[in-house]
């Protein structure tokens, strides 16, 4: 170990390299310092500036020749000599070209003539001539500056220096005890962090949250529960021999409720709840994410019962063996992690929470029982939970007319809570804007509320851009070609509205409306799908005889529920393969080049189906289609009954 007497002896190299960036910038300042006085000084003659004029020598003696000058004051060491004008004088000044002025300079060297008295008598006997110095020996403003920045910088660097040798002494001593921390007099939202180290970065709180809180996850709650009692009562557990599980994983889309769900369950435990994300142990530093973790744990065992959350801990808890180098920082990382929960014991009460939306990526020794012994997959709600969730925001909130869930929560299907919340406050938004136009009370309508849920799902409507009426058709052939595919064949589900209203995400869609949630589908479900996706593009090539770059999306998501028809499902027919890609332990499909080759063939071959079959269609409502882009040119929406109504004359 270096001693500390030693001032400014570094021999981490991280420390050099800081300090001799630190010496290099200092540096850098003190020359730009300089360079700034000198272009001050070169330009401090500027007669905009300084009121007056500098000349070349020769017009000066023109000048003093002319009797202009009632006097002159010279100083041969500055090099300067300057005339006050009897009156205003018209000179060139080197700067600034012609101006007029009362007083003029002109740099001379010590030689020039101009300091000789017996010269000067006989060229200006009328002017009164003095030998003192014109700018101060001492110094100016610029160089009080430059020494002011040195100080400073000095002053900075010995403060660096003095930081750094003191973290180097507080590293060299052995680390503190860091026991439990009291909470019992902590209440909601109070926190309390732990000093043990430098690298902590945990802190203890009570969350106030409930079970009652969380809607739309019903089986969530349910499987969650039992954690509850175990935390209130882990003597009954053991008096039965079971082992409450030491980990749950969370699985779920981001917005499903997987943080408030953990800490609800802290709330209803009344527990310590400790929380913190993947991310905070990936360091670029070998050992300190081993460190944090030991340090999480044992905050945690001195506070137990209790609970620890790990958000996002696919960060730090992804598959090892996929680096170049397998003794990198996150798999050390990761190791102890898994020491740390094979290291509770009987009489440990603490329970880990995870969550992740990529349980894919999760290593399998993380996942095994005995660490996360219980994984809960949390989806998007249903119908029903979408009309829960979309009640329990609409409280407290002004509207217009009493709102059907029922059809809203239809209309937004795959949404999860949190883009309900944001639909409720995008329409609150516009409530309010609304208000703002009509000088009414701020009220929440179902145009309100339509709006809000296509602004989350496709992004709000771009005003400023104005389609030309040849790309307007062009759009409006494509979505009426979706529509009209979408309408005629039976297992599609139902239109709601067309649009062809520019917005974040599109030129122009098709909205459907899901009156039941499904969890399995069929081979020819998806066929009619994949005829509805293509149909915009059919609809283009038959009606205007182009291919334009809008069916870009369409054509993707086509394309890959094709593949996975082929693939993922074996659909491929009564005798068709049944054989489907596999995957290794690191998630990487296994090459089958014979299989790939028949896959491809059948993805190719539903396409051309899906194609056909859109095809034939538009070919037999052709008059339909072009009453539907008539409608859509005058009035860019059609929703509601008058689909209804148009699409139901269509079939």
């Amino acid at each position: 170990m270096a001693s500390s007497g030693r001032f400014g002896r570094f021999s981490n190299r991280r420390d050099r390299g800081f300090l001799l960036g630190v010496i290099f910038f200092m540096l850098m300042g003190s020359f730009m310092a300089f360079s700034l006085r000198n272009a001050s000084t070169s330009s401090r003659n500027h007669v905009q500036t300084q009121g007056y004029a500098t000349v070349r020598t020769s017009e000066f003696i023109n000048l003093l020749g002319e009797g202009s000058f009632r006097s002159v004051n010279l100083d041969s060491k500055a090099g300067i000599v300057s005339g006050i004008a009897n009156d205003e004088v018209t000179v060139s000044d080197m700067f600034a070209g012609e101006v007029t002025v009362n007083s003029v300079r002109t740099n001379a060297p010590e030689t020039s003539e101009l300091y000789n008295p017996t010269y000067l008598q006989t060229v200006a006997p009328d002017t009164e001539f003095s030998y003192q110095p014109i700018i101060s020996e001492g110094l100016d403003k610029y160089m009080v500056t430059v020494i002011a920045i040195g100080i400073i910088e000095v002053v900075v660097l010995l403060i660096i220096v003095i930081l750094l040798i003191r973290r180097r002494r507080m590293a060299a001593m052995p680390q503190g005890g860091g026991g439990a921390i009291d909470i019992s007099n902590l209440r909601p939202g109070d926190r309390v962090t732990t000093s043990r180290s430098m690298s902590s970065n945990f802190s203890i709180e009570r969350p106030d949250a409930s079970f009652s809180d969380i809607i739309g996850i019903p089986e969530a709650i349910e499987e969650i529960t039992e954690m509850e009692t175990f935390l209130r009562n882990p003597e009954k557990f053991r008096r039965a021999g079971a082992v409450a599980p030491k980990g749950v994983l969370l699985q779920g889309p981001p917005g499903v409720g997987k943080t408030a769900l953990a800490r609800a369950l802290a709330g209803e435990s009344s527990v310590p709840f400790i929380a913190t994300s993947g991310s905070n142990f990936i360091e670029m530093f070998a050992g300190v994410g081993a460190q944090r973790v030991r340090e999480l744990f044992t905050l945690a065992r001195a506070n137990q019962p209790s609970i620890i959350f790990i958000d996002e801990i696919d960060a730090v808890g992804g598959r090892r063996g996929m680096s170049i180098n397998s003794s990198d920082e996150r798999e050390q990382t990761l190791n102890q992690l898994l020491v740390e929960m094979d290291g509770f014991s009987m009489t440990d009460s603490v329970i880990v929470l995870a969550a992740t939306n990529r349980a894919d990526r999760l290593d399998e020794a993380l996942k095994r029982a005995g660490r996360f012994d219980r994984t809960i997959a949390i989806g998007a709600p249903n119908k029903e939970g979408r009309k829960e969730i979309l009640k329990l925001y609409a409280q407290d909130r002004p509207f217009a007319h009493e709102i059907d869930f029922d059809m809203l929560a239809a209309h937004t299907y795959g949404l999860v809570g949190a883009d309900l919340k944001n639909l409720m406050n995008e329409a609150s938004i516009m409530a309010v804007r609304n208000s703002d136009e009509t000088g009414l009370p701020p009220r929440i309508t179902y145009a309100d509320l339509q709006e809000a849920s296509e602004r989350v799902v496709a992004g709000p409507a771009m005003k400023s851009k104005r389609m030309m009426d040849e790309e307007k058709e062009q759009v409006a052939f494509h979505e009426a070609g979706h529509a009209i595919v979408s309408h005629m064949l039976p297992l599609c589900d139902p239109i709601q509205k067309i649009t062809i209203v520019p917005r974040q995400e599109a030129m122009g869609y098709v909205q459907y409306y899901i009156e039941e949630d499904t969890y399995i589908t069929t081979a020819d479900k998806l066929s009619q799908t994949l005829a509805a996706l293509v149909a915009g593009r059919v609809s283009e090539r038959m009606f205007c005889g182009i291919e334009t770059s809008g069916a870009s999306n369409d054509l993707q998501r086509a394309t890959t529920l094709a593949r996975r028809m082929a693939d993922d499902f074996a659909m491929n027919g009564e005798d068709g393969s049944l054989e489907v890609s596999v995957y290794d332990e690191h998630g990487m499909k296994l090459p089958s080049g014979e299989h790939d080759k028949r896959v491809s063939d059948r993805v190719g071959e539903l396409l051309k189906e899906a194609n056909d079959l859109a095809k034939k269609i538009l070919g037999e409502h052709e008059e339909d289609v072009r009453k539907v882009v008539e409608i859509l040119m005058d009035e860019e929406v059609i929703e509601g009954d008058q689909v209804s109504r148009i699409l139901g004359q269509a079939a």
